[in-house]
């Protein structure tokens, strides 16, 4: 019965990225599938791969440099350079990090500087 419910699943799934495609062809973007693997325990800062770097959902601490990083950032910046692997693409790793670094700061400026949402 278990198999029934993954087949299911990867047909909803398989249907969620056909129409994601074509929206984004649609608007002139593409949909571009990176392999996720490794992601979470992967230091994004030297590579270094480890199940133990992973301290906890939200943490991520390299076992091989002591990088500390938010665990979800840490996996989302391995994303982006697979991302960057996989083709021709017109901004470097670094500007793309630089900008997602600047907007994090402005958010956490203004979020600070007024008063707490709810």
């Amino acid at each position: 019965m278990q198999w029934v419910y993954k087949s299911i699943l990867s047909q909803a799934w398989g249907k969620f990225f056909d129409f994601l495609e074509y929206k984004l062809k649609r608007n002139g973007n593409e949909l571009v599938k990176v392999e996720p693997h490794y992601t979470s325990i992967t230091c994004s800062h030297c590579n270094h791969i480890s199940k133990e770097s992973r301290v906890s959902q939200s943490q991520f601490i390299c076992k091989n440099c002591n990088k500390e990083l938010n665990a979800d950032y840490n996996a989302s910046i391995n994303i982006l350079k697979a991302y960057l692997c996989v083709g021709n693409h017109r901004e470097s790793l670094l500007n793309i990090l630089t900008k997602v670094e600047s907007s994090q700061r402005k958010l956490r400026h203004l979020w600070l500087g007024s008063s707490r949402p709810p």
